[in-house]
């Protein structure tokens, strides 16, 4: 079988309305983590958005990806990015070199095996007392089951967070916390086009439930 070209993943985040603003929009919250000057690594780093914003903050941030039409666009803005498989580049990494590693969006595009793997090699090249801040869909929204998981090509599956704290801990990592980002873009903002024709609004797909309390679920 053929592999899928060069590039689809950036080209498809581009035909579903991803933009810098709303890249910033939905990782602003996870600036408080990071301090200037620290080494930190965004793996999976697409076109660096986070990367631009972490060393506008005065982060000694750098992003790996493996996705050469993200990281051109990444190079354009001369946001510093490298060419590489995640697994590949943790291993050449120095031991206790980094204070913070960060991947949104990552795990749920890898099989178990694979992520067990990542977070064994972070701990090994983050200094001690250091972070792995790891971003994935929430299992338990209604709309991620039902729409968002099924959206993209390349899913592989949900990561629940304790399933993701017990591989922290069997690594090494003494404590994980888990948390959720309620700044994130929601579905109702984005729509998908093709051509000059709408073809449908994430509201209406699965349209958000009328009573607030069930809103948290959706």
């Amino acid at each position: 079988m053929d592999s899928l070209p060069e590039g689809l993943d950036q080209r498809f985040l581009k035909f579903i309305g991803v933009t810098d603003e709303s890249e910033r929009q939905s990782h602003t919250f996870y600036l408080d983590f990071f301090q200037p000057q620290q080494q930190v690594l965004d793996l999976g780093c697409g076109a660096g958005y986070f990367v631009k914003m972490l060393r506008e903050k005065g982060v000694e941030a750098q992003g790996v990806d493996f996705d050469p039409l993200a990281l051109a666009e990444a190079q354009k803005q001369n946001i510093p990015v490298i060419q590489a498989n995640a697994l590949d580049y943790l291993t050449e990494l120095p031991e206790n070199s980094l204070d913070c590693i960060f991947s949104a969006h990552l795990v749920e595009h890898l099989p178990v095996e694979i992520v067990f793997e990542l977070t064994k090699r972070a701990y090994r090249v983050l200094k001690p007392g250091a972070s792995l801040l790891l971003v994935t869909r929430n299992v338990r929204e209604l709309v991620a089951n039902l729409e968002l998981f099924w959206l993209h090509f390349d899913h592989k599956r949900f990561y629940h967070p304790s399933l993701l704290e017990f591989f922290m801990k069997e690594c090494g990592f003494d404590k994980a916390i888990q948390g959720e980002n309620l700044l994130d873009v929601t579905p109702t903002k984005m729509q998908i086009n093709v051509g000059s024709a709408e073809l449908f609004k994430w509201g209406e797909v699965i349209p958000p439930p009328r009573l607030p309390l069930l809103y948290p679920w959706w």
